[in-house]
């Protein structure tokens, strides 16, 4: 599904559709490890960090380049990290902490102009999935 974007002039909001979530640290430290194919639709991977800190990630057994967008506890854009390429064990990250990372498939960051500071809506309430 396309995401859906809300603009106010100041900043961008987005509600994505999450086809992945990864909230317990098995789940996180593993992500899109061994999925061949790129997520559908648009659809992202949402990776819910146990603390606020500066996240690094790897493309080890990683098929699909990818685009990574670190966010605050409240969904704000930090920064990103484009065009991660397949089983690069380089990290990945910026040097600004985040709770939360967003993985799409690479070329999402350009095509959709997201932006540091844009608001990407997450399905968390009080540190809580909802649906």
């Amino acid at each position: 599904m396309t995401p859906r974007i809300k603009n106010n002039n100041l900043t961008k909001t987005y509600y994505l559709t999450y086809r992945y979530i990864f909230s317990k640290p098995d789940e996180t430290a593993r992500g899109l490890m061994y999925i061949k194919s790129p997520l559908p639709n648009d659809e992202a991977a949402l990776f819910m960090m146990n603390e606020t800190k500066i996240q690094s990630f790897w493309m080890k057994n990683t098929y699909i380049p990818l685009d990574m967008i670190f966010l605050s506890s409240q969904g704000v854009v930090m920064g990103f990290y484009e065009n991660a390429r397949p089983f690069n064990l380089s990290p990945h990250k910026i040097n600004l902490p985040s709770k939360y990372v967003i993985e799409v498939n690479s070329g999402f960051i350009k095509k959709y102009n997201i932006e540091k500071g844009d608001i990407i809506k997450l399905p968390i309430e009080n540190q809580k999935l909802i649906f």
